[in-house]
């Protein structure tokens, strides 16, 4: 949706993460700046900072690219229907700013209940991949963001 507008992917996280940001790079192809493992705190911010948006699950960088005012799209496996009063439900705690979207499943599937239980990651596949392009292209047009410019900040090149 954004590449081909001239958008360029920047994948931040942890060293833990390298192998998934991996997958991401070689399924997109073309220009991705993998920064995974390679930023301190404040070039995080940077980075989120300038970007058109941001696009990820629910995580530290979610809550600094919604406070930087950049347009976030949250995907979480939490349920709507789940305890709001849960530790990890995003009607606490999520990502504040003008253009926040918190994406979720509908309800838990089995075997969880309050939280996830299973092998593997399913409730959250309950959130469909057209629902996130419609609401980051909604966010991208009320925010006014929708021609996104890649703009990488200097001192994490």
């Amino acid at each position: 949706e954004l590449i081909p507008r001239g958008g360029l992917p920047v994948i931040v996280g942890g060293p833990e993460i390298a192998d998934a940001a991996k997958a991401i790079c070689d399924s997109l192809g073309g220009d991705v700046l993998d920064l995974t493992g390679k930023t301190d705190f404040e070039q995080l911010v940077a980075v989120c900072a300038g970007a058109q948006c941001f696009l990820g699950n629910d995580s530290g960088t979610s809550h600094v690219a919604g406070a930087c005012g950049v347009p976030t799209v949250l995907v979480t496996a939490f349920a709507h229907r789940s305890l709001a009063s849960h530790h990890a439900s995003p009607k606490r705690s999520h990502p504040v700013g003008p253009w926040v979207t918190v994406l979720q499943p509908e309800h838990q599937m089995l075997p969880c209940t309050t939280e996830c239980l299973a092998d593997h990651v399913h409730c959250i596949e309950q959130v469909t991949v057209d629902e996130f392009v419609d609401t980051l292209r909604n966010l991208l047009e009320i925010s006014g963001r929708n021609k996104p410019v890649p703009q990488v900040p200097e001192r994490v090149q």
